[in-house]
C-alpha cells in the first residue's frame, strides 16, 4: 500500500489555509515505524514544517518546541502512542506516568513510545503522564505534561 494519494490529499487539504505547510518535499521524506507497528512517512514541507502521514496519522508541525521536539499522540489497542521528531541534541525520550514509565531512543531523529492506557470512560481518564526529554550535551532533562 502506498500513502502517496493520501499524502497529496492531505497537503492539498492543509493548503486551503493561508498558513498551510506548502508543498511536500518528497525527496527529503523518510519512512519510520512507530512503537505500535504503524508505518509512517515523515515529510518535510516547503514552508519549513514537518508532516507525519500514515493510515492512522495526518498532522503537521511548524517546527520544534523549545525542548527540541515536536510531538503528537493517538490512542489504539496497545495504549497511547506518543511520536514525533527530535533535534540533534536530543538523546532519548521518556514517558512517565503514575505507576510506570517507558523510554525510547531515536531513529533518524524520529521517536515513538507507547504508554499502556485503559480508559473506563471519557469522564474518568487517568493522568496521561509527562514527556521527559534527555539531551546529549549534559543539560538537565526537560519535561512537559501530556494533555
Amino acid at each position: 500500500m502506498t500513502l502517496l494519494p493520501s499524502l497529496k490529499r492531505f497537503f492539498s487539504d492543509q493548503n486551503r489555509f493561508p498558513d498551510g505547510p506548502g508543498s511536500p518535499r518528497l525527496g527529503d521524506s523518510r519512512g519510520a515505524k512507530l512503537a505500535d507497528g504503524t508505518a509512517l512517512y515523515v515529510v518535510p514541507a516547503s514552508r519549513g514544517g514537518t508532516c507525519f502521514v500514515s493510515a492512522r496519522v495526518e498532522v503537521c508541525h511548524r517546527g520544534l518546541l523549545p525542548q527540541q521536539i515536536a510531538w503528537s499522540a493517538y490512542s489504539g489497542d496497545a495504549g497511547l502512542t506518543i511520536y514525533g521528531l527530535a533535534g540533534n541534541q536530543v538523546a532519548s525520550i521518556e514517558v512517565r506516568w503514575p505507576g510506570g514509565h517507558r523510554a525510547t531512543g531515536l531513529t533518524a531523529n524520529v521517536f515513538s513510545v507507547t504508554r499502556p492506557f485503559e480508559a473506563k470512560s471519557v469522564r474518568a481518564l487517568p493522568p496521561l503522564g509527562r514527556l521527559v526529554v534527555h539531551y546529549r550535551d549534559g543539560r538537565p532533562p526537560a519535561t512537559g505534561e501530556l494533555r
